[in-house]
């Protein structure tokens, strides 16, 4: 009953086969499409000899259906096309330029799009150039364009035209807000502005400046909060060279409430009803173009038709306002007033004042920054994230990464940087191999960026860092091992697509389920290809693995532990699933085959980290605490100390304050260390934790920096004398704490 039951099936399959290629065979080459006529029209219609000229042509479409897709096509070798200005992407060779992917032309429309062209020395009295057009995003089924296409090259030779591309400089990313980003960057002569973004490396988006300018700034809105962005920028300049940087990333912090502004002070009544609509005036008397190290007394004045109610300023572009310190004047039509921002710490500013009248009309001055430089820029802590789960050094400070694998880098830094940049190098080598921007979010202070590897090997990451007033700094982030993926392979060692399928223990029922790769940012099952691979970043739990391939005998592993998170790259060999042959029929045996995990080991580290502060004795400080004393590097002779790196953003940091408070201080000194974090923002943290631990204050990251601390939490052994001897990274137990000190 079986072997008839599959000889129908079989039968029926043929059938359905032979069907399908019949309608194939019917359908073949047959594009339908509906643009039956356009007319395009080009200027100017001369050009001079070796010259480039930007061309445009205007289009309109004749047709019922949308233009989609666009081909210009010279007419003689003594023209050569050199770019196309385009809503969408375009391809461009010396004979032909291609454009799609933009806006489409809607039928009875005409829209426009340049076409960037070096004329040769042949000179002519009319050349016609031709226009195609087609509905299908592919090009097929084309119609050429009627119109006027026809242009001449005569009169004087012009000098050579320039060709020497722009150079793009000081690339920066500001005012990183969770939907909106400003990147700006420089070039050497003017030159238009171009970002294409996206969250693939597809970007999909574009915001274009036609403007020519040296100094370049653009503005990206309707970013989506908490996401990972890739972009690059392009400048072309007036003889149509274009340059275009590499490959970079930023991410958008997760979105926030939006603070309450701060009410408009006043002893002047505002009337409920308004009774004119003629705005004040305001201005201020100084000069911030100069880094200060204390804030400035800052003068001005305001007037109005009427009478003036209320006189305050802003230091964060108008989110919040305060009153000045002293006015004279309110209830006149001229007011007098000075103030002088309080609480500023090292960092940029954006200063605005503001005057109400008693209409409730305002003005605002043009916003001006104002630059506190008391220190250097100087980065703290940070933390490397893959989805939902922290990346954590191995016990020599090395970080893993995978090809391909995006990860998430946040940290903080004093000193008021306007850029921070993360650098990856060969360890020990200068030179730069690939850099990511990082941007602050207005929202929390935080630095972040992505980073991500396309090779395999051993990289230093440094930091560098420039502030408002110039100053630059650069030091160590450590070394990141990039391991290669997983290869599945067949017993011809040749590369197979697989699916490989991560199962682990539900700790609710105890019974093993498919992992929720969802909530890392990764797949599951993971798709592994012949060319590519496969990888994954697994949380600390027990795993196997299933691993499955058309016409191959599937792998399962033996389950396996691991106690951190860690990268899973095995490899694999498949066999060709095994079976019975009855005359025509070949019957699969789907029993899978068990492996042994073998997870650890297959890719060394090749060198340790370059962060070492082993043997140095710790540096003359005074910090504050949150239990209102002093710490001083007196206060720690006598006595082994424990030094952990702490801060109010990383939950890994109430895990190892868990650790730290149940430490007997009798035989050894605690210090919770935060970096770059305020006194009062650590008092809170500390009393809405109900930690009985004081945190120590290293508001301007003096002991974090000669400590190079690069990822939080990371202890520091240090004996009585004050010599540090060991450095740990990731939350300890205070088992692990204890056995560490030497007593």
């Amino acid at each position: 009953m079986r072997g008839k039951l599959i000889n129908k099936l079989g039968y029926g399959f043929m059938v359905a086969v032979y069907s399908v290629g019949l309608v194939s065979a019917n359908f073949i080459g047959v594009a339908q499409a509906s643009i039956n006529s356009c007319t395009a029209n080009m200027s100017p219609i001369a050009v001079q000899p070796n010259s480039q000229t930007s061309f445009t042509i205007s289009l309109t479409n004749n047709g019922p259906g949308a233009i989609e897709w666009i081909q210009v096509q010279r007419p003689s070798t003594n023209y050569v096309i050199t770019n196309a200005v385009w809503s969408g992407s375009s391809s461009v060779g010396d004979a032909q330029a291609t454009m799609y992917g933009g806006a489409p032309i809607a039928a009875s429309s005409t829209s426009s799009f340049g076409l960037v062209v070096h004329a040769g020395e042949d000179q002519s009295s009319g050349d016609s150039w031709t226009v195609l057009v087609s509905d299908n995003a592919d090009g097929s089924a084309a119609t050429s364009c009627s119109g006027s296409l026809t242009s001449a090259v005569s009169g004087v030779r012009i000098a050579d035209p320039d060709t020497t591309p722009p150079v793009i400089s000081n690339l920066k990313l500001s005012k990183l807000a969770s939907s909106s980003l400003t990147i700006s960057w420089t070039t050497d002569e003017p030159a238009n502005s171009d970002v294409a973004y996206g969250e693939t490396i597809d970007y999909g988006s574009n915001k274009h400046d036609a403007a020519f300018v040296t100094s370049h700034i653009v503005n990206l809105t309707n970013l989506t909060p908490d996401s990972s962005y890739h972009f690059y920028v392009t400048s072309y300049d007036q003889s149509g060279i274009g340059v275009s940087t590499e490959d970079n990333t930023f991410l958008t912090p997760e979105a926030s409430t939006p603070t309450a502004q701060t009410p408009v002070a006043t002893t002047i009544a505002i009337s409920k009803v308004p009774t004119e609509k003629i705005p004040p005036t305001v201005q201020i008397d100084a000069n911030l173009s100069k880094p200060f190290k204390t804030a400035p007394r800052i003068n001005g004045t305001a007037g109005d038709n009427v009478a003036l109610a209320v006189i305050d300023y802003s230091v964060d572009e108008g989110r919040n306002w305060l009153p000045v310190d002293t006015v004279s004047g309110l209830g006149g039509k001229k007011a007098s007033f000075s103030f002088t921002p309080q609480n500023l710490k090292d960092g940029d500013y954006v200063l605005m004042v503001r005057a109400t009248d008693t209409s409730g009309n305002q003005a605002t001055t043009p916003s001006q920054t104002l630059i506190i430089d008391l220190l250097p820029p100087i980065v703290g802590g940070g933390v490397i994230t893959v989805g939902a789960q922290v990346v954590q050094p191995d016990d020599k400070g090395v970080l893993s990464a995978l090809t391909g694998l995006e990860q998430k880098i946040t940290l903080s830094a004093v000193g008021g940087p306007t850029s921070i940049v993360v650098v990856k190098t060969l360890p020990g080598n200068k030179d730069i191999l690939q850099s990511f921007n990082l941007a602050r979010s207005t929202e929390n202070g935080l630095w972040s960026g992505t980073v991500s590897y396309s090779t395999t090997g051993l990289y230093e990451l440094s930091i560098d860092s420039v502030d408002g007033a110039g100053n630059q700094t650069s030091r160590s982030f450590g070394l990141v091992n990039v391991l290669s993926p997983g290869k599945i392979t067949s017993t011809s060692s040749k590369g197979v697509d697989a699916k490989v399928t991560v199962y682990c223990v539900d700790p609710d029922t105890g019974g093993w389920v498919i992992w929720d790769g969802d909530s890392y940012d990764q797949p599951n099952p993971i798709s592994s290809s012949a060319k590519s691979g496969y990888g994954i970043y697994l949380p600390a739990g027990a795993y196997y693995l299933k691993v499955t391939a058309k016409g191959q005998r599937s792998v399962i592993t033996n389950s396996f532990t691991i106690n951190k998170p860690e990268i899973i790259n095995q490899n694999f060999q498949l066999s060709v699933n095994p079976g019975i042959d009855a005359g025509w029929l070949h019957i699969h045996l789907l029993w899978p085959q068990l492996v042994a995990s073998n997870l650890a080991g297959t890719n060394p580290i090749k060198g340790t980290s370059s962060q070492s502060v082993i043997g140095q004795s710790l540096p003359q400080f005074r910090l504050q605490q949150t239990n209102g004393r002093t710490l001083a590097t007196a206060n720690l002779y006598g006595k082994p100390t424990v030094i952990s790196m702490v801060n109010t953003w990383s939950g890994l940091s109430s895990g190892q304050i868990d650790g730290l408070k149940d430490l007997d201080t009798a035989y050894v000194n605690v210090v919770a260390l935060s970096s770059g974090e305020s006194l009062p923002r650590l008092n809170s943290f500390v009393e809405q934790a109900g930690y009985n631990l004081a945190v120590t204050a290293d508001v301007n990251n003096q002991l974090t920096d000669f400590l190079k601390v690069s990822l939080v939490p990371a202890t520091y052994f240090i004996d009585r004398h004050g010599v540090v001897k060991k450095v740990m990274f990731g939350v300890l137990s205070k088992q692990e704490l204890i056995s560490n000190v030497e007593l």
